[in-house]
């Protein structure tokens, strides 16, 4: 816990942020005060659009030029001197933005630069605020992802971030944050997009940066988990005001005003809330599936040397079985790397599938193309990971959530107006916002925006995957609650790829957890989460933060240095084939035997 005699490393006063919208003015920021001690984690809590991210990018001067009005004072002290950071130039805020000063961002696919490897990334900050040669450079960067516990470091400086799981590159985008020894360092939801697993060990990571280089951390939020672990002091916000702050202590037990207290209320509790599964499953085993996965892999072809010959594949999903039934929810759960985004694509057939069979509503649709999925588009949609590298930023978002109603020509030009209003209402957003860009909104409410297209020709089946990560809890409350009433109006199906378990036992009728690349266990909600049967189930479950400041522990736990790796074999080597051959059945609950799972020590790659 920071001490109180902690020198004052950020002193914020007054700040307020306005944007111009036509003739007319909006505050989203009013008059923030606050202070950020050394050493200690500061944690700024609200609602998405309650103006936490737009104050960060205020202070380091990433506003829109032209468009955002930022006043008051915000004082930096930097080597015995204090700088205020909202009079400086733009050229002298460079110099300070990375080097003082650093910041994580929430999505780190659209933060990263796709063209530019790992390793030219991490070098740029470097060269531009130490003199130093490029080897030494060099040697710094792999040095920051080898304490940013990212393994083989040599190795990922010279790969690009889709190479990167997510957790992977957040801990590239803490490397580059830390490369310069930043006095304070704002992390803008840096868990997210995360599973538990590599969320508890990011919070780890920049709780033991924090104490070793004596970092100050701006840590904004909206998931109190998080907060109960890792803050040591809490800000509230609601709608760019003040609400109030105190200690992480204080304002979970005594929270003072009524926004705290909702807030606090509508966060998810794990084991209160299992859903009952639905009758056609539980009861009746001739209902027939929408979805009938038999076997199905998905390899991708690693390719090295000098004539880019294929020397080994991953095995990113290896003999998965699965049926998805009508209105049912099935959850996919897992560590980053574990197949699950990949599975969900490969059902829609986005991803190429290498064996198995895939049937829609009993209709072989394996292997499939673009052209030939088309038509069945309108009945399967999906919900991305990364709502703003989903959403087109030339066009207005009204224009984006009518386009699958254009495609498919399901209304009238004049009642697609009124329809498109509808669906930003039933999202949570207002119809006013249909004339704005993605860019101009935050990443919660872009989220929402991504579902709206996505029920916009009311589909029989939406593949979410973690269509809900970015949003805070009032609002999951919200939309969980819009995808249950569709299921009932509709019939909708849902496959819900999420890592927060929570938020799985609200929503789904049944559970499957993946584990590189396979189903290691699978049943009903209930008995997954209360009565896990697979060890590697039972890890996932302990690393669920708990939003409880008196029973947070997972800062205390060994921090794991690596992700899960998929399977890399030989193209010449035997895959063996134990994904549901080797499984224990209790009643409807199936449990993969822990001997048949691979383990990492089991994985070999042709190095010849």
């Amino acid at each position: 816990m920071a001490e109180t005699q902690s020198p004052v490393v950020l002193s914020v006063a007054d700040l307020s942020v306005s944007f111009k919208q036509g003739a007319s003015v909006k505050t989203v920021v009013k008059a923030m005060s606050f202070d950020v001690l050394a050493g200690e984690t500061l944690a700024v809590v609200g609602e998405s659009g309650s103006g936490k991210s737009v104050m960060s990018r205020a202070l380091l001067g990433l506003l829109p030029a032209g468009s955002a009005d930022v006043s008051g004072q915000a004082m930096l002290s930097k080597q015995g001197e204090q700088v205020e950071l909202l009079s400086l130039s733009d050229q002298s805020l460079r110099k300070v933005r990375g080097n003082h000063i650093a910041m994580i961002f929430q999505e780190p696919m659209t933060a990263l630069t796709p063209v530019l490897s790992i390793g030219e990334q991490l070098m740029e900050g470097i060269l531009t605020h130490q003199p130093l040669s490029r080897s030494e450079a060099f040697e710094l960067a792999v040095s920051m992802l080898q304490e940013a516990r990212i393994p083989e470091a040599r190795k990922r400086m010279a790969q690009y971030p889709h190479q990167l799981s997510g957790g992977m590159r957040q801990r590239v985008m803490i490397a580059m944050a830390l490369a310069c020894r930043p006095r304070i360092l704002i992390a803008d939801e840096p868990t997210t997009a995360l599973d538990v697993t590599v969320q508890a060990q990011i919070l780890k990571l920049i709780n033991t940066l924090k104490t070793q280089y004596n970092t100050a951390v701006m840590l904004i939020t909206h998931d109190m988990g998080v907060v109960a672990e890792a803050a040591d002091r809490v800000l509230v916000m609601r709608r760019g005001d003040f609400v109030e702050a105190g200690s992480v202590q204080q304002v979970f037990s005594k929270p003072k005003q009524a926004y705290t207290q909702t807030l606090l209320a509508s966060v998810p509790k794990l084991g209160s809330s299992a859903k009952q599964p639905i009758a056609t499953i539980a009861e009746n085993d001739a209902a027939v599936p929408l979805f009938d996965v038999a076997d199905l892999c998905v390899q991708f072809d690693v390719r090295e040397g000098l004539f880019n010959r294929v020397r080994s594949r991953v095995h990113a999903v290896e003999q998965v079985s699965l049926k998805l039934f009508p209105g049912e929810t099935l959850a996919l759960v897992g560590e980053s790397g574990s197949g699950k985004s990949t599975l969900g694509r490969a059902l829609l057939n986005l991803v190429p599938s290498s064996a198995g069979a895939i049937r829609f509503r009993g209709r072989d649709i394996t292997g499939w193309s673009a052209s030939m999925m088309r038509p069945l588009r309108k009945q399967i949609q999906m919900i991305f990971q990364d709502p703003f590298a989903s959403l087109n930023p030339r066009k207005t978002v009204g224009a984006l959530v009518e386009e699958p109603l254009k495609l498919f020509d399901i209304c009238s030009d004049s009642e697609r107006k009124q329809r498109v209003g509808e669906l930003f209402e039933r999202v949570g957003l207002s119809a006013d916002d249909m004339t704005r860009y993605p860019h101009q909104f935050s990443g919660g409410q872009r989220q929402r925006i991504c579902i709206a297209r996505a029920i916009a020709c009311e589909p029989r089946v939406i593949v979410a995957d973690e269509c809900l990560s970015a949003l805070d809890v009032t609002v999951q409350a919200q939309v969980i609650e819009l995808l249950q009433s569709l299921q009932q109006e509709l019939g909708i199906s849902l496959l819900f790829i999420s890592h927060d378990l929570a938020v799985v036992e609200q929503i789904s009728d049944r559970v499957a957890v993946m584990y590189m690349g396979r189903i290691v266990e699978m049943g009903d909600t209930a008995r997954v989460i209360n009565r896990p049967q697979h060890s590697y189930t039972q890890r996932l479950l302990e690393a669920v933060p708990v939003a409880d400041p008196t029973k947070a522990s997972l800062l205390n736990r060994p921090l794991n240095n690596s992700e899960i790796p998929s399977p890399v074999r030989s193209i010449f080597e035997e895959i063996p084939r134990h994904n549901m051959t080797n499984i224990t059945s209790i009643g409807e609950h199936y449990v993969a035997d822990d001997s048949a799972a691979v383990a990492p020590s089991d994985v070999t790659e042709d190095v010849a």
